[in-house]
């Protein structure tokens, strides 16, 4: 890869952290109290918790973390694409469940992306395996004498490369090699991001501030006594409390 390409990605990477985090603090800016509560309370109730305080923090502290994986997975499609366009043209794909195509010493790669090596069923695979022997079967109409090799690529993980139903499974360094051929450059992303990071979280801190004060006060407000302890009853019927059951046995 070329020192220029690798330019591109650093600009491309400030772009995709920039939206990253503008869309997290859209999320926090339209939660409602009611979504943010919609959260197991019994956990609460075994770890101690007295705090209004500490029992908002965790519960948007999970929010957030629950909507960054969702926005995890398409900053990396994005960037996987990217990149591979960079070093080798590489597209967007009209194929089922494939991310994106380039072609490299003759062989049509087909590309489905995923952020870590723990995801999806049993069916949830099958389907892929499916999704990527379609794909291949339309290119080789199209192309007959290429070579295509479909490829589930996987952002991180140490697993050793393999062929799995079908199609080659690639994590971590090896991936970003197969759409890069630069062998360090899974390293030097994180390196990206930590540091435009720091760019850009100053907004989102301020945002999440103020979701803790607006949440924790209906919080107080809701589900504490004039005392100031909390109304565990009350929380709990709050979150959990549907009885219809005996509507079924009559």
């Amino acid at each position: 890869m070329e020192a220029e390409n690798l330019k591109e990605i650093e600009y491309f990477v400030d772009k995709l952290m920039a939206e990253f985090y503008r869309r997290t603090r859209e999320f926090l800016e339209s939660l409602s109290f009611q979504e943010l509560m919609v959260t197991n309370p019994y956990m609460l109730g075994i770890t101690g918790t007295m705090l209004a305080a500490q029992i908002v923090q965790r519960f948007v502290d999970m929010a957030i973390a629950k909507r960054q994986e969702e926005l995890v997975e398409r900053f990396f499609a994005d960037l996987a694409l990217f990149v591979a366009n960079q070093t080798f043209g590489g597209y967007k794909s009209s194929a089922h469940g494939v991310n994106f195509e380039f072609l490299d010493g003759g062989v049509h790669y087909l590309v489905s992306m995923r952020s870590g090596p723990e995801w999806g069923s049993s069916s949830q695979q099958a389907e892929l395996a499916q999704d990527l022997k379609e794909a291949v079967s339309h290119t080789k109409e199209s192309s007959p004498t290429t070579k295509v090799r479909p490829v589930l690529g996987i952002c991180y993980g140490k697993a050793k490369t393999s062929k799995v139903n079908g199609y080659l499974r690639v994590e971590g360094q090896n991936f970003w090699y197969l759409i890069s051929k630069h062998r360090g450059l899974y390293t030097e992303i994180v390196e990206l991001m930590e540091s435009k990071a720091r760019k850009h979280d100053g907004a989102f801190l301020q945002e999440r501030g103020r979701a803790l004060n607006r949440f924790t006060k209906l919080f107080l407000d809701e589900f504490c006594t004039n005392s100031g302890a909390i109304n565990w009853t009350k929380l709990v019927e709050f979150n959990s409390q549907n009885f219809d059951l005996e509507n079924f046995f009559n």
